[in-house]
């Protein structure tokens, strides 16, 4: 499974240019009903607005698109979708709402500020990479658990949901190309008397 790149979480950002006021929505969605929820969530909020322009693109199944919103054809939606192609960004949706100022932009006014209002939500939510990872469960004692820890940053892993009783509960999310490497250290580590299991499989952020 190929890693790709798209946004964390959601975020917001706002910009004037010619008295129009440009507030600029990125999200990370999964699926083309969250992206068009979204968008009208979106819509409802900012009812009063001239645009509210939009592009998403999804990975699986293949999927991308685009709306100019009432703005000249080709000068609105398509720029915010060139834009998330051109940054190779998939499973994210991007809303532009435009509050008109009086002065019209032209079609290359428009471009241009939707372009940097793609651009600008992006930067302002922050790139991830997702890879396909091997989520294990493991249960360990506590020096062991204190060793898997001080090595994890060698293997492209994370640690989280632990839990502390007797021993250490906690899930490792790593690299599927690393999963039995380290599986192979934990064991050295911990004489084999690791518990270890494979939850599942699922693209996620490692960084």
């Amino acid at each position: 499974m190929e890693s790709f790149k798209t946004v964390k979480g959601e975020a917001s950002s706002e910009f004037t240019e010619k008295r129009s006021k440009f507030i600029c929505y990125a999200k990370h969605i999964l699926s083309k009903d969250e992206a068009e929820n979204y968008i009208n969530s979106i819509k409802s909020r900012h009812w009063d607005a001239k645009h509210n322009v939009y592009a998403y693109r999804i990975r699986q199944p293949n999927f991308s698109k685009a709306s100019d919103d009432g703005e000249p054809q080709g000068s609105a939606g398509v720029p915010i979708a060139f834009t998330l192609e051109k940054m190779g960004l998939q499973n994210i949706v991007i809303v532009i709402t435009r509050y008109f100022g009086g002065i019209l932009l032209g079609v290359g006014g428009l471009t241009r500020a939707y372009s940097y209002g793609a651009r600008l939500s992006i930067e302002t939510c922050g790139i991830v990479n997702m890879i396909w990872c091997t989520v294990v469960k493991i249960k360990v004692g506590y020096d062991v658990f204190e060793k898997i820890r001080s090595i994890i940053q060698r293997f492209h892993a994370k640690i989280s949901n632990c839990t502390y009783t007797n021993y250490v509960e906690a899930l490792i999310y790593i690299d599927e190309k690393e999963y039995l490497k380290l599986i192979e250290v934990i064991n050295e580590l911990s004489c084999g008397n690791a518990e270890m299991r494979v939850i599942n499989n699922k693209f996620c952020c490692i960084d």
